[in-house]
């Protein structure tokens, strides 16, 4: 099993039959394995070079090039949303892509920040709990090897 089905197999009770939104997608390779379980899924990032060819005529996926600090969705438009591997490249705005997050994510809904990168570890438990916690957010944080998951719960 490859780590995106490894990482999937963490969240996908909680994506399942859902619309769901990816955070900074990079080659959008872990929204490729969402799309298997997720009814919808849409990915941003602030530039498209990097997006594997099969995302383009895929029928569950749409990208769009967007700010994630910006975000062109209304309030609670999608059931979840992810981070996969990318919140240590998003160290210096994070505060304002969590902001966001909270704002396009139904209140019924999960947010997901999962990786395997040490670089990501750090900033979550460096940036990331510490501000959930100043901001009285609830979370759970699920380790297994060799992926760190916080789940925030709407």
């Amino acid at each position: 099993m490859g780590r995106t089905a490894q990482a999937l197999n963490m969240i996908s009770d909680g994506i399942k039959g859902k619309k769901v939104l990816e955070v900074a997608c990079g080659c959008a390779e872990f929204s490729i394995e969402v799309a298997s379980v997720a009814d919808e899924i849409q990915c941003i990032d602030l530039d498209s070079f990097r997006l594997l060819p099969e995302i383009e005529n895929h029928p569950k996926i749409i990208f769009k090039q967007m700010d994630a600090t910006k975000m062109e969705y209304e309030d609670g438009y999608f059931n979840s949303c992810i981070l996969y591997n990318a919140i240590g490249h998003l160290t210096d705005c994070m505060e304002e892509i969590f902001k966001e997050c909270i704002r396009v994510t139904a209140s019924n809904g999960n947010i997901y920040v999962i990786s395997s990168f040490k670089m990501d570890r750090a900033a979550i438990e460096d940036q990331l709990i510490p501000w959930l916690l100043s901001n009285n957010i609830t979370y759970i944080l699920t380790e297994k090897s060799p992926f760190i998951c916080v789940t925030i719960k709407r």
